[in-house]
């Protein structure tokens, strides 16, 4: 099974997140796992 936060949109998108946060919180998640990542939203979203 893969977490819902570690699936990416086609294309390499971020996609969605429907969590409290939406893709902060997506992104905050990848970042404190220290996924490889090639686009960055603002933490402070």
């Amino acid at each position: 099974m893969v977490p819902c936060h570690r699936v990416i949109a086609a294309g390499g998108r971020l996609g969605g997140f429907s969590a409290r946060g939406g893709l902060a919180t997506k992104q905050r998640l990848l970042s404190i796992e220290r996924a490889n990542v090639s686009w960055q939203l603002p933490l402070n979203a």
